[in-house]
């Protein structure tokens, strides 16, 4: 008995430590990308987002055959840019998700100070690396995670783009 109670306790302090050093870790990260890991393409709402950021943003109205709607946030980290469904698949609706109106498709934040790409310290080796011809910016695109980086000169990170993971494949209208 007293063996299974030194057990207990050992792991007991190994999931305390262990849980110490994952907040330590992602405490480091910026608040931006704190925030950005929140949002779930295809799963968080336009409710969700707006609690998130703690504001409604300004939405643009596209033409009436649009699968989505874009609503811009405004925050002291940069612009947010939030592409909404419209609604689930059907014989008119052909394109984007099927997935109720007002749930989040894609989700852009351009970087009011960019930053140190390399301060980010991410794991890249998943990454499609792809130079954009006119201008000195690279995009590292994860299709798997569904998330794209863009740095440009500098070595600057200055947006981050989020949309459908591979694995959302199913839910596509049109498949």
């Amino acid at each position: 008995m007293d063996a299974l109670k030194k057990h207990a306790s050992t792991m007991m302090a190994f999931c305390f430590i262990f849980l110490s050093l994952s907040f330590q870790v992602s405490a480091k990260d910026p608040e931006w990308l704190r925030t950005l890991k929140r949002v779930r393409p295809l799963r968080s709402n336009q409710f969700d987002i707006e609690n998130l950021l703690g504001q409604k943003g300004k939405k643009y109205e596209g033409q009436a055959d649009w699968y989505y709607y874009l609503v811009e946030y405004e925050t002291t980290e940069g612009e947010w840019n939030v592409q909404y469904s419209t609604g689930k698949c059907s014989s008119e609706k052909k394109e984007g998700f099927d997935v109720e109106s007002g749930v989040v498709l894609d989700v852009s934040l351009i970087l009011e100070e960019p930053v140190d790409f390399a301060s980010l310290k991410l794991d890249l080796r998943r990454f499609e690396k792809t130079p954009e011809s006119d201008t000195s910016n690279v995009f590292f695109t994860s299709y798997r995670s569904g998330i794209e980086y863009v740095r440009g000169r500098g070595n600057l990170l200055h947006s981050v783009r989020l949309f459908p993971a591979e694995k959302y494949k199913s839910l596509h209208c049109g498949r």
